[in-house]
């Protein structure tokens, strides 16, 4: 029996991320603005919500992506270990 794999590992949002999440997954929202403070999870969110897209088959850009993927793998928070 092959192991269930969670996407994204060890993820869970915060109270004020919730409402989002579920606007954009399965509220129908098309697009939002998440005008949080800093260190807010803002990145976590995005790369979250792009993968759950993914998953699903959609495909969804950043307007810098290349600068998203860097702030991405960049980050110290233990969370995002692999």
């Amino acid at each position: 029996m092959a192991d269930e794999i969670t996407l994204p590992h060890r993820f869970s949002p915060r109270p004020y991320q919730i409402p989002l999440l579920r606007a954009l997954d399965k509220g129908g929202a098309t697009r939002a603005v998440a005008c949080w403070h800093r260190r807010a999870g803002k990145d976590k969110v995005a790369a979250r919500l792009k993968r759950s897209a993914a998953t699903r088959g959609e495909h969804i850009t950043s307007p810098r992506s290349a600068r998203c993927t860097a702030a991405i793998k960049s980050s110290t928070d233990p969370s995002c270990a692999t």
